[in-house]
């Protein structure tokens, strides 16, 4: 197995299994460095697909690997739009 230490932005220092297939709200929360009742909303909301493997009254969700990767890929777009979106009010001013 290979561990891997990663600093969050709050400072928390956690030791994970990079090899791991599904995080549980926990264990995501502290790799996107917010906090575990915004992901289970967002999991609620559909933002994040997760699987319930739970019941109905007492939630215990797993989040694929793949979750991770797909909200630092929208993220990464959300960045470049921004950039693009300011670069062109700029020439918009200077013209």
């Amino acid at each position: 197995m290979i561990y891997v230490t990663v600093f969050v932005t709050r400072g928390d220092m956690i030791e994970e299994n990079v090899n791991k297939d599904f995080y549980s709200v926990i264990e995501f929360s502290k790799r996107l460095g917010i906090h575990p009742n915004t992901v289970r909303r967002s999991i609620e909301k559909g933002r994040i697909q997760a699987i319930n493997f739970g019941t109905e009254n007492k939630k215990l969700y797993r989040i694929p690997k793949s979750e991770i990767e797909r909200i630092a890929l929208v993220n990464m777009e959300d960045i470049i739009e921004k950039i693009i979106e300011k670069r062109s009010s700029k020439n918009e001013l200077q013209n």
